[in-house]
């Protein structure tokens, strides 16, 4: 039997638009490694990013935003200026770094979400927040290390990258409350 071109491109595309929330769920499917519902950090890394380019040292730092993605050019390491030591020995020559500023509105518990293994500071005051939780899964499309601090409302922090192994990252910030 056959079929009109116009036929098959229609049904072509029918089978796809049905595929994409199946290939969707599969990416998704691989961030069940977490300890957390993390289905809002995988939406938001399934989104368009804003392109940024990370600060070399904090008065050069761009201003990140809560619930939206960033991809982010990173600096060589050694060339990067840090507020604050890191709370990591840092990696020697050839890792990437870089530093960011980030103010929320609101006090409480955020996730700071990225694409690999980099490792995270977040600065209040000259020194390093400590972590009150982390996790990670290297199968999720997403997200792969996902750090929770608590941050204090309309204070200027700074976040600090670094042990990168690559010059790219993909980074998010967003609030845990009831949603997640």
């Amino acid at each position: 039997m056959r079929t009109r071109p116009l036929v098959r491109l229609g049904v072509a595309a029918l089978l796809l638009s049905l595929g994409a929330p199946v290939l969707a769920a599969q990416g998704a499917q691989g961030c069940s490694a977490f300890k957390w519902n993390v289905a809002h950090e995988v939406a938001l890394f399934s989104s368009e990013p804003r392109n940024l380019i990370a600060g070399a040292n904090p008065d050069a730092a761009p201003s990140i935003s809560a619930d939206q993605l960033y991809t982010l050019d990173l600096k060589p390491q050694e060339g990067v200026h840090y507020a604050a030591p890191a709370s990591k020995k840092m990696l020697p020559d050839g890792a990437f770094g870089g530093v960011l500023h980030l103010k929320v509105a609101k006090a409480g518990q955020y996730r700071v979400s990225i694409d690999s293994g980099f490792w995270l500071d977040v600065i209040h005051q000259g020194k390093a927040l400590p972590a009150v939780d982390f996790n990670g899964s290297p199968t999720c499309a997403g997200p792969r290390k996902i750090v929770v601090y608590d941050l204090p409302a309309d204070s200027d922090l700074v976040l600090q990258i670094g042990n990168a192994s690559t010059a790219k990252a993909k980074l998010t910030v967003t609030p845990i409350d009831a949603a997640h």
